[in-house]
């Protein structure tokens, strides 16, 4: 295997630790592993898409347990639309 193919897999494996999803599309780091054109990096939408997730993870925050003063995380989704009012 080529080091431009190792690049490839390995950039599409840790696009996956970040949360990626793999895709269809022939010039994104996501998709199937061409060994003809292997891709060095990840596209605008895949960079947009990770950036968005790390945005999201800005709603974890420590919470401290009251009994045992033990840290832990909690994930605060706010509610919209008719599920919000849910009872």
């Amino acid at each position: 295997m080529t080091f431009e193919l190792m690049r490839n897999c390995l950039g599409h494996e840790m696009g996956h630790m970040f949360g990626l999803p793999d895709a269809d599309g022939d010039e994104a780091i996501m998709g199937p592993l061409n060994v003809s054109h292997p891709i060095a990096k990840p596209n605008d939408a895949e960079v947009e898409t990770v950036r968005a997730i790390r945005a999201d993870t800005q709603a974890i925050r420590p919470l401290t347990n009251a009994f045992t003063g033990a840290e832990h995380q909690i994930l605060v989704i706010p509610l919209e639309g008719p599920e919000a009012h849910c009872k």
